[in-house]
């Protein structure tokens, strides 16, 4: 609904004008107005007074800009307060995924686009062999209730214990609404991917009076210490005469 309000003319400018085209008038009313008694005309140069003086008054309301009444709509989200939420500080990935990932939601379908910082530390994953550190702004459109932060994985090949890294929050904004986290650091688990390496000893041969030195190889890398248990038994030599058990 719009409504209008009028130009107040001042009151002082009212009489003013008012007596002016009242003047007027009655030089008129000396000649169209002659024909009337002298009260009659008089009277109807009152009225074309107060005519001329009501118009101006309108004319002052074009200069008036129009005023917007309540039309039942939204008033937009300034102030609105919001909340960045996640499943699980504690998010697993893969080593042979590309990428661990971390889904941002707010339910609230924001005017403006939100930015959030973050930034990735070492635990006893590290930063170049177990993924790539990233320190940078996730931007998300207006409109969206939904971001996903995104930390490239290593795969390395190497057998290993699980192993873990954080990602901080900070610093969310979206102009018009005020941005909360309650929780700001998320921990990244990785899950190996790699089997335990399998070992090979093969044979060998020596001079007597010599020792005998045994090779073991693994059948791929490992991260782990490895240990293996180890015995003698006798065949066509006998411990004790060709050999110490």
């Amino acid at each position: 609904m719009k409504m209008h309000r009028f130009h107040h003319v001042p009151p002082l400018r009212l009489l003013l004008l008012f007596t002016a085209t009242l003047v007027l008038l009655s030089g008129c009313a000396l000649t169209w107005l002659q024909p009337l008694p002298g009260w009659q005309a008089l009277v109807v140069a009152i009225f074309l007074a107060l005519g001329a003086c009501v118009d101006e008054a309108k004319k002052g309301s074009d200069d008036v800009p129009e005023f917007q009444g309540d039309t039942g709509g939204d008033e937009g989200d300034s102030g609105i307060g919001v909340t960045i939420s996640f499943d699980n500080t504690d998010i697993t990935a893969n080593e042979g995924s590309a990428a661990a990932e971390i889904l941002l939601s707010w339910g609230v379908a924001l005017d403006n686009p939100l930015t959030l910082d973050y930034a990735t530390a070492d635990g006893t994953a590290l930063a170049g062999d177990d993924y790539t550190a990233a320190s940078d702004t996730l931007t998300v459109p207006a409109g969206e209730t939904t971001g996903t932060i995104v930390v490239e994985l290593v795969d390395d090949g190497a057998d290993e214990s699980d192993e873990s890294f954080t990602v901080t929050l900070s610093n969310p904004a979206s102009e018009g609404a005020d941005i909360t986290i309650p929780e700001t650091e998320i921990t990244v688990t990785i899950t190996d991917n790699d089997g335990p390496p399998t070992l090979a000893i093969g044979d060998v041969s020596v001079i007597e009076g010599e020792s005998a030195v045994f090779e073991v190889t693994l059948s791929g890398a490992t991260n782990l210490a490895v240990t293996v248990d180890y015995a003698t038994a006798a065949g066509t030599a006998e411990a004790g005469t060709d050999y110490t058990a």
